[in-house]
């Protein structure tokens, strides 16, 4: 029983390395399903695991250190744990799979979700409002989230894939692979890399996807269409999402990226959808008394910290183009004429 476990013990430091062949993988799969004690090891093994690999605050991860906390979590108890979400105060230093950097005050989190009938996993990290993640990708690219963001990818990343799935903004800094090229698909629309700075815009209620590349180029689709568009640093793409239009346009790409450093530039932006960046950024609801608000078009760029959306407010109100009131308690702001 010992050398079985023992054996076990060595397919689940393989399948968390992600150097587990698909034999092992099988393998491992199997013994799983076959009872609710070996899920819950499983489990505890994982967890134990993913503690260890960022409490050394080191950037590889010790197999001895790892199975001491196991050993030690297994012998103090015997509670089921569960496949769940990991709040940012348990997964600040997981960095095995990914590093989440902590900004603004808030939590992210950090999603497993097992598939029952399919060999793949698949990994969801997620930004929520009022908050950005900085995280290291299994292949050594870096993926900043803006807020209410969330990226997928699944455990073949980097082996025989480099997929990945937006939802929301997401700038990317991509080590080169030209064997295996780097994949976002965001909606229709696929953008394709070899290695690459790039920022990828598209929040369920946007109406349009934007795609801006800072270094090298990209390869630039949707499904729509038969053609792709290869990009040049310094250009823009937005697509349409109900007319499919695209336009490809000359920027200065270097604030695409801002965002990250919590800067972010209008230019000859509507008030509608600046409201939507500041409702994401501060986790509250922004009201208009009448559509031609939202109209309403500005220049110029705003630092966004903790707590100085009213700052924010006046600085635009201060044009004498709209008024507003802010329900602190409700968090909600109401524009007017």
């Amino acid at each position: 029983m010992e050398k079985n476990i023992t054996n076990i013990d060595s397919l689940i430091l393989s399948f968390l390395e992600r150097t587990i062949s698909s034999e092992e993988l099988q393998a491992l799969r199997k013994w799983v399903k076959e009872s609710a004690e070996n899920e819950t090891y499983f489990r505890q093994f994982e967890e134990s695991w993913l503690v260890s690999a960022g409490s050394a605050e080191k950037s590889r991860f010790h197999k001895e250190q790892a199975y001491k906390n196991f050993v030690a979590r297994i012998n103090s108890t015997n509670k089921k744990i569960k496949s769940r979400t990991f709040p940012l105060r348990k997964v600040f230093y997981y960095a095995a799979c990914v590093l989440l950097i902590f900004m603004a005050g808030i939590g992210t989190q950090y999603l497993f979700e097992r598939f029952q009938d399919k060999e793949l996993l698949t990994y969801s990290l997620e930004a929520p409002r009022k908050a950005k993640v900085k995280m290291s990708l299994p292949d050594g690219s870096l993926v900043w989230l803006n807020a209410a963001s969330t990226l997928c990818y699944n455990n073949e990343f980097g082996v025989s894939n480099r997929d990945l799935t937006l939802q929301g903004e997401g700038y990317f800094e991509i080590s080169k692979n030209p064997e295996l090229p780097l994949i976002v698909t965001s909606g229709n629309v696929k953008v394709r890399v070899l290695g690459t700075k790039f920022n990828v815009q598209n929040y369920q209620d946007d109406d349009e996807i934007r795609v801006a590349l800072l270094e090298g180029s990209i390869d630039f689709s949707d499904s729509r269409y038969d053609k792709s568009i290869v990009m040049k640093p310094n250009q823009l793409i937005t697509c349409n999402k109900r007319t499919g239009v695209l336009t490809l346009k000359d920027i200065n790409a270097e604030y695409s990226n801002s965002w990250i450093h919590g800067d972010v530039f209008f230019n000859e932006e509507k008030l509608g959808t600046i409201a939507k960046v500041l409702e994401r950024a501060f986790d509250v609801a922004i009201h208009f008394e009448n559509d031609d608000l939202k109209n309403l078009i500005f220049y110029g760029d705003i630092t966004i910290e903790a707590d100085n959306i009213v700052q924010i407010m006046d600085i635009m109100a201060a044009t004498n183009k709209f008024n507003y009131r802010y329900d602190m308690d409700k968090k909600e702001i109401r524009i007017y004429h």
